[in-house]
């Protein structure tokens, strides 16, 4: 047998190969910032789990990644409701034109990156609704701005959390022994390097929120220690 075609090293993974066009300038503005390396996170999490095969560990995972899109996708469905309410109520067009609408040619190589595209989708159809009102002067330049960095922010911070549960999966491997197949499947540990800064605040927001969720147990813990060595003494 003779191979044709191919990378004989490379294993073969499915993809989707779909374009997505945003108008809005805060919607491309999130694709630029996180995309890729929210994708790189979402593979990472991917493989590492399959490789080390913990139920409990996928489990606790997926549940984690859905809350945070299934809130962002009920927030900016409700927020798209309001707006559309308000425009008809002043009986204006929600579909301006833009000078730049861009196109991103994805490849789509998990699920939930699926989700986050079409999230980014959304948000691009929110902020257009909230240009149209700005345009015909229902909301005000402030309320407009503050509008649109909500959002934006909103969304680079779902990314951050997802890439902050990326380095939570590989550390727990790591703690667990796994650190030579975690690095064969996975490869080397991903840096920050070429990180969008307010996609690396996210991510940092992220793990401080942790620590702080954490320390009560290990003050309550060190409590419980110092009585116990009281009553020892």
């Amino acid at each position: 047998m003779k191979q044709i075609d191919g990378d004989r090293k490379a294993k073969s993974a499915p993809v989707i190969k779909q374009n997505l066009s945003l108008s809005t300038l805060a919607a491309q503005k999130v694709m630029t910032r996180s995309f890729e390396k929210l994708a790189e996170s979402l593979f990472q999490i991917s493989v590492i789990l399959r490789a080390i095969g913990e139920r409990e560990h996928v489990d606790e995972a997926e549940e984690i990644m859905n809350k945070h899109f299934e809130a962002a996708s009920t927030d900016i469905e409700a927020k798209i409701e309001q707006m559309k309410q308000l425009a008809e109520q002043h009986g204006v067009s929600i579909s301006p034109d833009y000078t730049n609408q861009v196109t991103y040619e994805l490849e789509i190589n998990t699920p939930h990156l699926a989700q986050f595209t079409g999230l980014v989708g959304r948000m691009d159809d929110l902020v257009s609704i909230i240009d149209s009102l700005w345009l015909h002067s229902i909301l005000d330049n402030r309320q407009a701005s503050n509008a649109r960095f909500e959002w934006s922010r909103r969304m680079i911070n779902v990314a951050g959390r997802i890439i902050g549960l990326s380095r939570k999966v590989r550390k727990e491997a790591y703690n667990s022994g796994k650190k030579e197949l975690v690095e064969s499947v996975a490869g080397e540990e991903p840096t920050d390097e070429g990180m969008d800064p307010e996609l690396m605040e996210a991510v940092k927001a992220d793990q401080k929120e942790k620590k702080a969720k954490a320390k009560p147990k290990v003050e309550a813990d060190t409590k419980v220690e110092k009585k116990a060595n009281a009553k020892a003494a």
